[in-house]
């Protein structure tokens, strides 16, 4: 899915006992969006956290989002000259919260042309060095 502003990034949710379907109307900032994704213990279920590999149009930067639905926040992270490729969220084994667990990308360098497995904790969203 991709998704260019002013466009609306929707949230699906599925209540099988009624069988409705509800949605929530997202609008994301001067981007493109790429490679959305959620813990998959959630699936089919409420969540309020998704990730996202987001092109910035008005820097001409690859960054990797985290947004809480719920809260309405959002954080990423980039760094110059580098670009986040897919993105993909491992849980905790015995997790205490939906983004508890790591997100993992590599993340290719611009300036030497190398790539690195980046490995950040969903929760924080901070690199592990």
């Amino acid at each position: 899915m991709e998704y260019h502003a002013p466009a609306i990034c929707p949230q699906h949710r599925h209540d099988a006992v009624q069988h409705r379907r509800f949605s929530q109307k997202l609008a994301p900032v001067d981007a493109l969006v790429e490679f959305p994704f959620i813990n998959p213990a959630y699936m089919g279920k409420d969540y309020c956290i998704s990730y996202f590999q987001q092109w910035q149009m008005s820097t001409n930067r690859m960054d990797l989002m985290k947004y809480d639905i719920c809260k309405k926040t959002a954080t990423s992270w980039h760094e110059d000259n580098k670009m986040v490729q897919e993105p993909v969220f491992t849980a905790n084994p015995k997790p205490t919260s939906e983004d508890d667990g790591v997100i993992m990308a590599p993340v290719y360098d611009f300036s030497d042309g190398s790539t690195e497995l980046i490995v950040w904790d969903a929760k924080r969203f901070e690199g592990f060095s």
